[in-house]
C-alpha cells in the first residue's frame, strides 16, 4: 500500500489550461476551431468525405449544412445547421479535455479534444452552448471564473436545461448548434472590432475550408457569404498535371502538381490538407521541399501549384499540429509524402523555367503559348488515374519554326549606303537591305 507521504502530485491545473494552452493561439485560430466543430458534426451526420471525391471520384455533397459567424466587440456567436450534438455526446465526448481513446469521426476534423474548450477560454469569460439533434436538446452555461474557482479536482460542466424536441421548448431547431461567447477578453473584443480582422477571417475561412465550400457547406461571416479560393490547375491535350496516390501508415496521400492558369496572377505554391482542412498554403519554404531537393522559390515559379492531401479515418495519424495551422515535419507520413512531392514537382518547375529564358521575347517561347490556351479545371474534376506531368511542346515548336518574326534594328546611314553600292541597287529600301544581309548570313554561315 502506498503511503500518503510517498504520493507525488501530477494533477492538471485549470490555470495552466486556461492561461498557457491558449497563449500561442490567435483569435482567428480560435474561431476556426469552432468552425471545425460545426463541420465535424456535418461530416458525422451526412457521412460526406471530401477526400473520397478527390481519390475515388463521385459527387458527394453536403445538404443544408450552414455555419454563420457574428463578430462584434461585445460578443461572438457561431450558429450552424450541421447536425447538432446529442446529450450523450455532450456528456461523454464533446466537453472532455482531451480525446485520448477515440479515433474521431471518420474523415472528420476532431483530433485532440481540446479545440472547442481552448477557443472558449481564448475568447471570453461567459459561454452558452445550445444544441439540438432531431430528438433532443440541451443548454450549457459556463462561467469561466466560477469554474476556475471550483478548484483543480472538479473539471465538470453542468447542463442548464435538457429536453426532448417538442416536449417543452420550441426555440430549438433540429440539427442546430449555437455557441455564444460573452464578456470577451479586452484584447479579443478590440480585435473583433477591427475592419482588418473581418477581412483576415474571411480569407482564412475561404482557404482553410475550400474543399468543404466546394462540396456544399455554406459559411457566412458577418453577413458575407464566403467562397472557396482553392486555385485551379490547367489540363488539356498538351498540359496535364501529375497525379499520384500513395499510402503510408494507414494514411492515404494524394499528390497533384501542375500549373495554374495564365490569367491567375497570384503566386502559388504547395497546399497541404488533412481530411479536407487546409493546414498550409500557399507554402513556398523548405517545409514543402523548396531549397531542399527543389530550387529555391523564385518568381518564375509563380504558376506552380501543388496539392498534398492526407486522409485517414484515424485522425491522430495525420501529420498536423494541435492548432491545425501547420504540419509535423518529422512525421514519417509527411516525410514519405515530401519525397513524392519533390519528385512530382521537378518536371513542372522545369517547364516553368523554360517559360522564362533569359532575353527571349514572349512570342518566341512555345511554353507560354501552350499555357495561354490551356483550360483551367477544378481539382475534384481531374481524372482519377495516376499520371506524370505532361507538357507536349512538339506542335508549338513546329509552329515556331515557320512563324514570321519581325527583326528591327538601327545602323548608320553611311553603312547602309555602302551595302547599296555593293549590291549596285542605290534605291533599295533599308528593310530590303536587312533581308538581304540576313539571307546572306544564313547562306554563308548556317549551311
Amino acid at each position: 500500500m502506498v503511503s500518503p507521504s510517498d504520493i507525488v502530485q501530477a494533477k492538471p491545473s485549470k490555470a495552466f489550461f486556461i492561461d498557457m494552452i491558449t497563449r500561442d493561439l490567435t483569435v482567428t485560430d480560435s474561431i476556426l476551431d469552432l468552425v471545425d466543430n460545426s463541420i465535424d458534426q456535418a461530416v458525422e451526420r451526412q457521412r460526406v468525405d471530401v477526400m473520397t471525391t478527390l481519390t475515388n471520384g463521385g459527387s458527394q455533397r453536403f445538404k443544408a449544412a450552414e455555419v454563420s459567424l457574428k463578430c462584434s466587440p461585445k460578443e461572438f456567436v457561431i450558429e450552424d445547421t450541421c447536425g447538432g450534438i446529442s446529450v450523450s455526446q455532450a456528456k461523454d465526448k464533446v466537453f472532455l479535455f482531451g480525446n485520448p481513446t477515440t479515433a474521431g469521426t471518420s474523415g472528420g476534423l476532431s483530433v485532440y479534444g481540446i479545440g472547442m474548450k481552448r477557443a472558449f477560454f481564448k475568447l471570453g469569460k461567459v459561454i452558452t452552448v445550445e444544441s439540438a439533434t432531431d430528438k433532443e436538446w440541451f443548454k450549457i452555461d459556463i462561467d469561466v471564473e466560477e469554474w476556475r474557482q471550483r478548484g483543480d479536482d472538479d473539471w465538470t460542466f453542468h447542463f442548464t436545461e435538457t429536453g426532448k424536441l417538442g416536449s417543452s421548448c420550441g426555440r430549438f431547431e433540429r440539427h442546430t448548434t449555437r455557441i455564444r461567447v460573452g464578456k470577451l477578453h479586452e484584447d479579443v473584443g478590440r480585435r473583433l472590432g477591427q475592419v482588418s480582422f473581418a477581412k483576415d477571417l474571411a480569407e482564412r475561412i475561404a482557404g482553410t475550408y475550400s474543399l468543404f465550400l466546394n462540396a456544399g457547406v455554406k459559411i457566412v461571416a458577418n453577413g458575407q457569404d464566403i467562397a472557396s479560393t482553392l486555385p485551379t490547375v490547367v489540363r488539356d491535350g498538351k498540359l496535364r498535371p501529375a497525379r499520384k496516390v500513395v499510402r503510408k501508415d494507414d494514411v492515404d496521400i494524394l499528390i497533384v502538381a501542375g500549373v495554374s492558369p495564365r490569367e491567375d496572377k497570384a503566386p502559388r505554391g504547395w497546399y497541404v490538407f488533412c481530411n479536407g482542412r487546409m493546414v498550409l498554403g500557399p507554402e513556398r519554404s523548405h517545409l514543402t521541399g523548396w531549397g531542399e531537393g527543389l530550387p529555391q522559390w523564385h518568381g518564375k515559379f509563380g504558376h506552380f501549384v501543388g496539392y498534398a492531401y492526407f486522409h485517414s479515418s484515424d485522425v491522430r495519424k495525420l501529420p498536423w499540429t494541435t492548432t491545425k495551422q501547420g504540419i509535423v515535419f518529422d512525421s514519417s507520413v509527411y516525410q514519405a509524402a515530401l519525397g513524392e512531392m519533390k519528385l512530382q514537382a521537378r518536371p513542372v518547375l522545369n517547364f516553368l523555367s523554360d517559360m522564362y529564358p533569359d532575353d527571349a521575347p514572349e512570342q518566341d517561347v512555345p511554353e507560354r503559348e501552350v499555357l495561354s490556351h490551356a483550360k483551367a479545371i477544378s481539382i475534384d474534376q481531374l481524372p482519377r488515374e495516376s499520371v506524370a506531368f505532361k507538357a507536349d511542346m512538339e506542335e508549338e515548336k513546329k509552329k515556331n519554326e515557320n512563324r514570321q518574326v519581325r527583326i528591327q534594328y538601327s545602323k548608320p546611314q553611311k553603312k547602309i549606303d555602302l551595302i547599296r553600292q555593293q549590291l549596285r541597287k542605290p534605291r533599295i529600301s533599308a528593310s530590303a537591305v536587312g533581308v538581304h544581309t540576313f539571307d546572306y548570313y544564313i547562306e554563308q554561315e548556317c549551311r
